[in-house]
């Protein structure tokens, strides 16, 4: 119980400064997209090798920046790949017996988090699509609250009725049950809102998005839970009391609306 009130009062406090952020878009969304991009990612580093050494996770926490940063600002792609040639080369020069390690963990929280995180800005800023800025705030929200609905009907249907487990050898605390609850909300969640706000959707592009939420957006949680597994952790982290970590809390956005936006962007007529 204690759990599930710290979870709800955690939520009750991040949405509406998140909903916030994307309403403001520009330089402000950017810094807090930033910002938790660059905690996620330094959670990976954690998980994977929470010896690395100090200036390569610099590096590679400022590459990751850098990427994500790129959306709003030229030429700040071309300092991430520099940074990153420079992961790259300074490992070898070092010697170091866990250099191999050391370049595929720092790497590997370029991609995943900051990467998909990058893709995220570019939905919210439009990138290729033909939607103003009204319709991108409205969209990138919906999105945001189909996602919310998913995880939390998943949770909370899981808890009250899930018996047959999901994916037993990753996440045992995940049910069948559960995954059907979520699919079940995001369903309703995004009818509700293409009547209510999204008129400029299409009945498609709602099926999509509750395929993308309540489908494949849980498999980033899995995908999360067996990396946290090999780690020997329960949590990413405990920035977030009832959540644990920064990457616990966006494991399936940076799934989800990075795949929205590829839809959006080459399969949408929006």
């Amino acid at each position: 119980m204690r759990s599930s009130a710290a979870r709800i009062v955690t939520a009750l406090i991040a949405a509406p400064i998140a909903v916030y952020l994307v309403y403001l878009g520009g330089w402000p969304f950017l810094i807090g997209l930033a910002l938790i991009g660059a905690v996620a990612q330094n959670e990976v580093y954690h998980l994977l090798h929470p010896k690395m050494d100090v200036v390569i996770r610099c590096l590679g926490l400022s590459a990751g920046i850098a990427i994500i940063a790129s959306v709003y600002v030229n030429n700040l792609l071309w300092i991430a790949a520099a940074l990153v040639i420079l992961i790259v080369c300074i490992l070898p020069v070092r010697k170091s017996p866990e250099s191999g390690k050391t370049i595929a963990a720092a790497l590997a929280g370029i991609i995943y988090p900051a990467s998909l995180i990058a893709l995220v800005a570019m939905l919210r800023f439009g990138i290729g699509l033909t939607l103003d800025q009204s319709e991108l705030f409205i969209l990138t929200t919906g999105i945001l609250v189909i996602l919310w609905a998913t995880d939390s009907a998943a949770y909370f249907v899981g808890r009250a009725i899930g018996k047959r487990p999901l994916a037993p050898s990753i996440s045992p605390g995940k049910t069948i049950e559960g995954a059907v609850g979520g699919l079940a909300g995001a369903a309703i969640v995004a009818i509700g809102f293409k009547a209510l706000f999204a008129g400029f959707i299409t009945w498609i592009d709602v099926g999509a998005f509750v395929i993308i939420c309540g489908l494949l957006s849980p498999l980033g949680d899995l995908a999360e839970s067996m990396l946290k597994r090999s780690a020997g952790a329960k949590d990413s982290g405990n920035i977030l009391p009832g959540h644990g970590g920064a990457l616990d809390r966006i494991d399936a956005l940076v799934v989800a609306l990075p795949l929205c936006y590829l839809y959006l962007r080459f399969a949408s007529s929006l």
